[in-house]
């Protein structure tokens, strides 16, 4: 999965096109359909699950930044009870 992340939008488009055209000239459109309907259904599969990732990864983000504001404002409310009792 690295080299599509070298790989310029360029030169993906063009592998996209080469890809989706092949087909066409061997299949008949009742194929040609399953076959674009299997390609969607796997697209929306990959999607769901890479939007799941980034949004568990935002949630674990998130928690830790909530933790580290918390523990922060209760340094400073022991340091007010320190310098009530002082």
């Amino acid at each position: 999965m690295s080299n599509l992340q070298s790989i310029n939008p360029d030169e993906l488009v063009l592998i996209a096109f080469l890809l989706g055209i092949t087909p066409i000239k061997s299949h008949n459109p009742d194929e040609l359909n399953v076959l674009g309907n299997f390609l969607v259904a796997i697209g929306g599969i990959i999607l769901t699950a890479a939007a799941q990732q980034q949004y568990l990864i935002s949630q674990k983000q998130n928690d830790k930044q909530d933790m580290q504001k918390q523990i922060e404002e209760l340094r400073l409310q022991i340091q007010q009870l320190i310098d009530q009792h002082i």
